[in-house]
């Protein structure tokens, strides 16, 4: 991580006329703080001949939500060239070279936006890329080689014209390695193992564990959460661990996962009324809590024509969620079971799907007239979060076939005037009213380099993403919404 941060303080990031990038200015609204409370404004501008980028303006709600002034920036072009250690085979008397080509990712990101974009090196370790002016840019480099080189990081970069990075030294890293194994000393193969760096949350590139359970992985010093994951399919758990790499020394991590204890699960789906059994039904298997060992372990299945499945999982506490197409009549269901430890197989038996059902209900104004044209969405919780959509009709009315349970809806005028607004739900009870409300206004205009940025695509969230309004900037680069309460 440090070798990257060092090159651009060495560097000035100079970019390709000479002048430095890495500056103090204003670009993309507010600096990002958790300790704030902001919105995030996404921009999509329409194709134009300025080539603008979708990007992100951070707004401070305490400046207030009207006559916001959104600039959007030129895009630039940032590049370089990314070079390692290359290591020559086992046994070989000719030494590893530095300053090969490397093979790697570059990506450019602000985080919590959608500012930014990424690329892969050429075979002569080349990169170029586009992407807009910004500032709090994380600038990463994932090689595909975990073994052989370690990633690296640098954040907070301020780049407000082309960039050229010149030359990336990723070195030779130093090693993180270990054994992964059961309490009796077995080792653990095709286990997935990363370095997630703590600071900024990019994790590097993937090795996996040996025939032996033993793995390897280069880092620069740092602070990092090793993650490892079984195989899919596999019935082996995902945990974390603490990696502290330090100057000089690496690090050597030996993990003890405790006692596999294997159990078969098993049982038929069938669909309620004369359905019979179901097929192509998602078994989704999470486990509580385990027995014997630590970490999580998540596997998913189908049922066969038979209505039937059955996979090995370990002994804990486990729920099972049974989730049906989305064109099904039939909604999910979740069975909440316990593998016993030393026992073979684990029979649910037969679980059975509702059928969805219908949900009526009508829109009003905030004055209490319907609100015909608005777009009514109901999207489930858990599951796989299905949405299902519908239309209210001159009298503000509405149905849809949904599963039985808790839902969002969130009901969205067909203009900006009136504020999105969402209500939880229970499905069960239908004919109900919903009324929206007029919300706080939020104002603005959105500008090029040349000018106003007409037609462009605007959305408002919170810095969590959740979307708050949608609109498009007029022929001036105007717009208009109204906003629910923060």
């Amino acid at each position: 991580m440090i070798r990257l941060l060092a090159l651009f303080l060495i560097m000035g990031c100079t970019d390709k006329g000479g002048g430095t990038t890495i500056t103090d200015g204003g670009l993309g609204g507010a600096d990002l703080s958790p300790s704030e409370d902001q919105l995030r404004i996404d921009i999509y501008p329409s194709v134009g001949p300025e080539g603008l980028l979708k990007q992100t303006w951070i707004a401070d709600v305490a400046d207030g939500l009207e006559g916001i002034t959104i600039v959007l920036e030129p895009t630039i072009v940032i590049s370089g060239e990314v070079v390692g250690y290359r290591t020559n085979p086992l046994n070989s008397e000719v030494p590893g070279e530095d300053r090969s080509p490397v093979a790697a990712t570059v990506r450019v990101e602000r985080p919590g936006t959608i500012t930014g974009t990424a690329t892969e090196t050429a075979e002569d370790g080349r990169f170029e890329l586009e992407a807009p002016a910004a500032k709090g840019y994380t600038v990463s480099i994932i090689p595909e080689d975990g073994q052989r080189l370690p990633f690296t990081v640098s954040m907070d970069n301020n780049l407000s014209s082309n960039t050229d990075l010149e030359l990336i030294d990723l070195g030779y890293g130093l090693p993180v390695y270990g054994h992964i194994r059961t309490q009796e000393g077995a080792g653990l193969q095709s286990l997935i193992v990363r370095l997630r760096d703590q600071a900024s949350g990019v994790v590097g590139p993937a090795s996996v564990t040996d025939s032996t359970g033993h793995y390897l992985l280069r880092a620069e010093p740092g602070l990092y959460t090793l993650e490892v994951e079984g195989q899919q399919g596999s019935a082996l758990p995902s945990f974390d661990a603490e990696a502290k790499v330090t100057e000089g020394e690496g690090l050597a991590l030996d993990i003890d996962i405790g006692e596999i204890l294997p159990s078969v699960v098993s049982g038929q789906i069938t669909g309620e009324g004369e359905a019979g059994a179901l097929r192509d039904i998602k078994v989704r298997l999470s486990s509580r809590s385990l027995r014997g060992t630590f970490g999580e372990l998540d596997i998913e299945t189908e049922t066969d024509g038979d209505g039937l499945f059955g996979r090995q999982i370990l002994a804990g506490e486990w729920v099972a969620s049974f989730i049906p197409p989305y064109d099904s009549v039939f909604g999910g269901v979740d069975h909440y079971f316990d593998a016993q430890p030393g026992t073979e197989f684990t029979d649910i038996g037969g679980v059975v799907l509702p059928r969805r059902v219908l949900f009526e209900g009508f829109l009003l104004d905030p004055a209490g007239s319907p609100l015909p044209n608005a777009a009514i969405n109901a999207q489930e919780d858990g599951f796989d979060g299905y949405i299902f959509s519908a239309t209210t009709d001159d009298d503000g009315g509405f149905a849809f076939e949904v599963p039985e349970g808790t839902m969002t809806l969130t009901a969205s005028p067909a203009d900006g005037s009136l504020a999105v607004t969402k209500w939880s739900i229970d499905t069960s009870r239908s004919g109900q009213t919903f009324q929206v409300i007029e919300g706080e206004e939020m104002s603005g205009v959105v500008q090029g380099p040349t000018g106003p940025v007409s037609f462009a695509l605007i959305e408002v969230r919170t810095m969590t993403g959740e979307l708050l309004a949608t609109t498009l900037s007029d022929e001036a680069g105007e717009f208009t919404v109204n906003l629910s309460p923060l």
